[in-house]
């Protein structure tokens, strides 16, 4: 039967662990100044890009109030139409009653009934 000897860890001095200690800390700050770096970089885009947008944001809604007046006239139509029972006779009878000022001429109500 053998004996072994605890063998003590060789001895270091305090100057080699700080300065072991002092290289990973440098290290690490190297990489989170890199890190830093990136993420300042990708908010000035998304800033740039958020200011872009918000143009073309301010852009679209100038055109939509512009052409919503004509949007809102454009949807009104001069002529209503209905339908009532005939007086003679068992069917309905179409009613064209004209909600505009101007006179509405036959080709005008033809090409209502096309489109």
């Amino acid at each position: 039967m053998t004996t072994e000897l605890p063998v003590a860890p060789p001895k270091q001095s305090k100057t080699t662990i700080l300065t072991v200690a002092l290289v990973a800390a440098l290290a690490g700050a190297c990489v989170l100044f890199a890190q830093n770096k990136k993420l300042k970089s990708d908010l000035e885009q998304a800033t740039a890009t958020t200011t872009a947008l918000q143009s073309d944001l301010a852009q679209a809604k100038a055109q939509i109030s512009i052409l919503e007046p004509l949007a809102t006239t454009a949807r009104q139509m001069p002529v209503s139409v209905s339908f009532r029972e005939a007086i003679l006779g068992d069917g309905l009878v179409l009613v064209l009653q004209n909600k505009g000022s101007e006179t509405i001429s036959h080709t005008a109500l033809h090409s209502l009934w096309m489109e």
